[in-house]
C-alpha cells in the first residue's frame, strides 16, 4: 500500500440527482449526503495548500461543464486528505480470517474496475 495525497471539493446542496461515483475524463463526482456532492480530479491532488481553493474552483468549473445543473452552485469546503491505495492499482480481494470466512474486495472505488473483481470473486466461489 502507498498513500495518496488527495483534494476534494464540497458544492453546497444543488438540484441534481447523482446516486453514484461519475467519472469523467476532467473530474469525478459522487454524492455526499444534503444535495452535496464531492468533486475531485488528480489534477489538484498535488496543489499547495494557497492554492487549493483556486484549483477546487477550476473543477466546479469542470464539473458544470459535464453536469450544466451545477451551475451556480458554490463550493462549500475543499478538503485534503490521505488514502490507502494499493502499489499496483488493483483492489485487495481475499477472505475475511474470522468464520465464516466470507470473500472480501476493497478498492479504491475505482468503478471501471468493478467488472474484473467480481469476475475474480465469481470464479474463487466457483473454485471452492
Amino acid at each position: 500500500m502507498r498513500n495518496t495525497h488527495g483534494v476534494v471539493a464540497c458544492t453546497s446542496p444543488v438540484a441534481v440527482w447523482i446516486s453514484h461515483v461519475v467519472h469523467a475524463p476532467h473530474v469525478h463526482l459522487r454524492p455526499d449526503g444534503g444535495g452535496r456532492l464531492l468533486l475531485h480530479t488528480p489534477r489538484i491532488d498535488g496543489a499547495a495548500i494557497d492554492e487549493r481553493r483556486s484549483a477546487a474552483d477550476t473543477v466546479l468549473a469542470d464539473a458544470s461543464a459535464l453536469y450544466p445543473g451545477l451551475t451556480g452552485a458554490t463550493l462549500e469546503s475543499v478538503r485534503a486528505g490521505e488514502r490507502p491505495i494499493p502499489a499496483d492499482g488493483l483492489p485487495v480481494l481475499g477472505r475475511v480470517s474470522t468464520p465464516p470466512w466470507p470473500p472480501s474486495a476493497s478498492s479504491d472505488s475505482r468503478s471501471d474496475r468493478c467488472y474484473g473483481v467480481a469476475a475474480i470473486q465469481r470464479k474463487s466461489r466457483i473454485t471452492e
